[in-house]
């Protein structure tokens, strides 16, 4: 609903204008009237509109003194002046700088309703990027009043469910993932700080006859892949808008406690607070690694291996999550190069962690990175490896995405092709693309689509879809706003 604000001096024009937004426009609601410009002005001040309705001649302020000094106060309020043919060169000119819209008197329904439709195109545009920017601040830390809240979330009660593909967000290597917004006319509010997570906010009003937890069962039968494990937490009852921003910090908190890499899970918020703290018994640091510091130090390399193997399997089945086990190997990490680094601490390698458990869709795919990684500062050389960290490399493996774009290609996919690791082919793009894989993948990807839109627009998007690469056309919609600033079916009218 968008709100609006009339200001006329003539009381009968003023009735006029009110009766016909009150009768045939019922997606906007009038909070204030006024019969001057002053009057007007504290009007907006108060209760800023989305729409001001404006005469153009009027007391102690006139509609274009009044517009101005909203712009400038007011910024997020469009105006509407409304004139006579008389002062329509008047007008005109307020127009480029000032005003949003203009009505010519006489108003009919007709005239009022094509205006305020105008307006609202551009007003969705505005709250559908203030939403997305509430939301992201929000997953930042930020705090935001109850008034913004209802604002951008006009529902009542809303639930809501965080979903993770393979492992944690990165931390350590900015500027990797690509964040994903749901499209400007979907009814469910979609969030994703890269592209391998996506919170849904879905108002309870558009439930209809479904429950929301079989509405989350069908993404997740749309997003099952051989080659990765979700993690879903739900919030089981309906929530108040007021209480989105605690929802969504626990959710993002919950997830980094209940992540356990290569587990598919299905949890409910509720009863993960109801548990904190009880899942498993503490085991110390020392009890974990001492023989395993033995190992290092002895130069036992192949029991080494066999005991990290035992470790790491007996840690998932003791549901230790990703955060736990991270720690662990960077605490093996540490053991290695004290004992077998003379250059002593290597920071590439905490990258080469991140890539490691960001990448991993199961534990055994994890081991084969960390082996790699750990023989690395044990001095065994990762074979012929050396030889294929060249630009000539990463030029055959680029040359074979641009070729098999439409294919259901990951990262996994291609190391089985070219025998190479997870981490090994991450380390690569970022030397020698300073990028990652997933981002190079997905730039290139809506690159193609986008040259397929210059050669056909008559193509339907749901098969350009499919031409580069994506099963589902609203996840590629998504993806292809996040990067171009607009939907495909915008991205082609423009053309």
């Amino acid at each position: 609903m968008y709100t609006v604000v009339v200001v006329d001096d003539e009381p009968t024009s003023l009735s006029h204008i009110c009766t016909i937004i009150e009768t045939k426009c019922s997606e906007f609601k009038i909070i204030g009237m006024a019969e001057d410009g002053k009057s007007g002005l504290e009007e907006v001040r108060k209760k800023h509109p989305d729409i001001l309705i404006s005469d153009v001649k009027m007391p102690l302020l006139n509609g274009i003194e009044l517009t101005s000094l909203v712009k400038k106060e007011v910024p997020e309020c469009m105006s509407i002046i409304v004139s006579g043919y008389q002062d329509f060169e008047y007008v005109k000119g307020a127009i480029q700088s000032e005003v949003c819209d203009y009505l010519l008197k006489p108003i009919t329904p007709s005239k009022l309703k094509a205006v305020l439709e105008s307006v609202k195109n551009k007003l969705e545009q505005v709250y559908y990027e203030g939403r997305n920017r509430l939301v992201q601040k929000i997953c930042r830390g930020g705090s935001t009043d109850a008034k913004t809240l209802h604002k951008y979330f006009e529902a009542e009660s809303y639930y809501a469910a965080l979903i993770r593909k393979n492992g944690l967000p990165r931390r350590f290597f900015c500027g990797t993932g690509i964040e994903i917004f749901s499209d400007i006319h979907e009814q469910m509010f979609i969030y994703g700080r890269d592209e391998m997570e996506a919170l849904y906010i879905l108002p309870e009003t558009i439930l209809f006859n479904k429950d929301f937890e079989s509405i989350v069962q069908e993404i997740l039968n749309k997003e099952k892949k051989e080659q990765q494990y979700l993690t879903t937490i739900l919030v089981k009852e309906a929530f108040g808008v007021a209480e989105l921003p605690t929802i969504m910090k626990s959710l993002y908190r919950a997830l980094d406690t209940k992540s356990i890499v290569g587990v598919n899970q299905i949890l409910f918020l509720e009863d993960i607070e109801k548990h904190t703290g009880k899942e498993f018994k503490q085991i110390s640091k020392e009890e974990n690694l001492k023989k395993i510091e033995y190992l290092i130090k002895e130069s036992q390399y192949e029991k080494f291996r066999e005991e990290i193997k035992h470790l790491f399997f007996d840690w998932q089945r003791q549901k230790r999550p990703q955060l736990w086990v991270e720690g662990m190997a960077r605490q093996i990490l540490y053991l290695i190069q004290k004992y077998h680094n003379d250059t002593g601490f290597d920071s590439k390698c905490e990258f080469m962690l991140d890539d490691a458990f960001f990448y991993a869709s199961s534990l055994e795919e994890l081991l084969e990175s960390l082996y790699f990684i750990f023989n690395k500062n044990l001095k065994e050389d990762a074979g012929s490896l050396g030889k294929v960290d060249t630009p000539e490399f990463i030029k055959i493996i680029k040359a074979y995405l641009d070729k098999n774009i439409s294919e259901q290609i990951t990262l996994q996919t291609v190391c089985k092709k070219f025998g190479v690791s997870q981490t090994y082919l991450s380390k690569m793009f970022r030397k020698y693309e300073n990028t990652s894989f997933n981002n190079y993948l997905t730039n290139i990807r809506v690159e193609k689509a986008k040259e397929l839109m210059q050669q056909d627009k008559t193509l339907f998007i749901k098969d350009i879809t499919s031409m580069v690469g994506y099963k589902d056309q609203f996840y590629f919609s998504r993806i292809f706003r996040s990067i171009t600033g607009k939907c495909p079916s915008e991205y082609i009218d423009c053309m």
